[in-house]
């Protein structure tokens, strides 16, 4: 077996779904399963091949306490919410209450990550 970048890529869309599906905390959003609600939702655009999404999405995993919705949307795969949001690279967080609130994009602190979430729940 070959280690070559496509089995890399594979495994680590495969390990980030199998996350999101096993913990039951983090939602993988379709284009088919997508809706806004009014509760507090930060909303995820990651691919897997970037580098900065596994730092976020290890970051988003200790934030998440339930106090608000966490989706993941893969920007590869899910073009309609992609392209509703006009997202143009990834990361890329979107915290929503109904209606947009704010938005991140690129790798970010822990910190600044939080704040964000903090302000969300204020709102």
């Amino acid at each position: 077996m070959k280690w070559g970048l496509n089995y890399l890529i594979n495994f680590t869309n495969y390990s980030l779904r199998h996350y999101w599906r096993n913990n039951g905390k983090m939602i993988n959003v379709t284009d088919d399963t997508f809706e806004v609600g009014s509760e507090p939702t930060v909303l995820y655009f990651w691919v897997p091949w970037a580098a900065p999404c596994k730092v976020v999405n290890v970051i988003l995993k200790k934030l998440d306490d339930g106090r608000c919705r966490f989706c993941a949307v893969c920007a590869d795969t899910e073009l309609s919410i992609t392209a509703r949001y006009r997202i143009i690279s990834a990361p890329y967080l979107i915290f929503l209450k109904g209606d947009y609130v704010s938005s991140l994009c690129g790798n970010h602190s822990e910190g600044k990550i939080k704040e964000r979430i903090d302000r969300l729940l204020e709102v």
